[in-house]
Formats: structure tokens, C-alpha cells, sequence
């Protein structure tokens, strides 16, 4: 008779083989988008530190009581933006109103400082406001754009 117990243990070992491989796929199948996904965040982040804005100036009421004007500057750094968010907060550091400049108007280039302006609803006549700002940026993982972050920097606006 033969001893058919070694090509059990050669069978055994097949099959436990397979099974693993199957297990690192199935597993590969559901890790690589979250891995894939958070590769693509990284590299709009590092956009994001390096273009820092800073408010210099503001006004509101300029032509009308929605009018709005700010003098902003840019610090060095790479990054395309696509815009600025312009942030209005109450006296109690609520946000009181917010709005986007995108496009040719809301893109400052690298030590540049821009006089940017538009108008927003809902402030109130007489009232003081810290304005700040969000650097609205492009990469090749976010190409509709991404918000940064809002500054630390504040300028105060007075509503006429």
C-alpha cells in the first residue's frame, strides 16, 4: 500500500496559500481607495501652506451699504488659487456673512498685495466687523478647488 499521507499535507499547504492570496485581495479591494483618496489630500494640503493672505484694509458701503472693499496681501510661497473666501464675523466672533471672489478677480500672485471688492448682504448698519480670509486654492487632486483654511489675521470693518 502507499502512504498517501504526504500529498495531503502538499494539498493542505496549496490550499492555505490560496486562501491567503484571496484574503490580501479582498482586503487590497476595500484599502486601496481610502489610500488612494488620502495621497490626494496631501498634496492640495502642502498648497495650503504656502499661500498664506493677510487683510490689510477694508471698507464697507462704498457705493452702496452691500459694498464691500479689502486691500489683501500674499505671502511668498507656490499655489495656484482660484479665489478668496472673505469672511465677516460679529463682534461676539460669530460668522455674520460669508461670499467667494473666484476667478481672474480673487487670484493674487505671490507678494503681490490687491485691492479686492464686492458686495454682501445681511451686516448691519453702524456695526464693527473682524474680517478674514480663506485661500481658495487649485491642485491636480482638487481641481474645482479647495478651501485652506481661515487666517488668524483679522482686519476690523465698521458698517456706515
Amino acid at each position: 500500500m502507499m502512504n498517501k499521507k504526504g500529498v495531503s499535507d502538499v494539498i493542505t499547504n496549496v490550499l492555505i496559500i490560496l486562501i491567503v492570496l484571496v484574503a490580501v485581495a479582498i482586503l487590497w479591494f476595500f484599502v486601496r481607495p481610502t489610500i488612494v483618496q488620502g495621497a490626494g489630500g496631501v498634496s492640495g494640503a502642502a498648497t495650503c501652506y504656502s499661500v498664506i493672505l493677510q487683510p490689510l484694509k477694508c471698507g464697507i458701503g462704498a457705493g452702496t451699504p452691500n459694498d464691500f472693499w479689502i486691500q489683501v496681501e500674499r505671502s511668498e510661497g507656490e499655489g495656484d488659487m482660484k479665489g478668496v473666501k472673505v469672511i465677516f464675523r460679529d463682534s461676539a466672533g460669530n460668522v455674520k456673512n460669508t461670499t467667494d471672489i473666484i476667478g481672474t478677480n480673487g487670484v493674487i500672485q505671490p507678494l503681490q498685495t490687491r485691492n479686492l471688492s464686492g458686495t454682501i448682504g445681511g451686516l448691519s448698519s453702524g456695526a464693527s466687523y473682524k474680517l478674514t480670509l480663506d485661500a481658495i486654492v487649485e491642485s491636480a487632486a482638487d481641481p474645482e478647488g479647495r478651501l485652506c483654511g481661515e487666517s488668524s489675521i483679522s482686519v476690523s470693518c465698521t458698517a456706515p
